[in-house]
């Protein structure tokens, strides 16, 4: 595969990381894709903890009242 790229006037990719060069710029914009992620994250785990919370509220109150009516 070396020699087929090297016929082909191409550069043999980089053994550290297996995958084809990035354009100047890429690395800002995946950069910031990330820093994206991170926060869509943090939002997500924070609805969670409240979807969490609300859940055993709801939980907590069904026993009580269950256990208050005596059907």
């Amino acid at each position: 595969m070396l020699r087929a790229r090297a016929l082909r006037g191409e550069e043999p990719a980089s053994s550290d990381t297996g995958r084809a060069r990035q354009p100047a710029g890429a690395g800002d914009e995946a950069a910031e894709r990330i820093r994206q992620l991170e926060e869509r994250v943090r939002e997500l785990e924070a609805s969670k903890k409240k979807l969490t919370t609300k859940c055993d509220i709801l939980r907590k109150a069904a026993k009580y009242f269950a256990g208050e009516t005596h059907w």
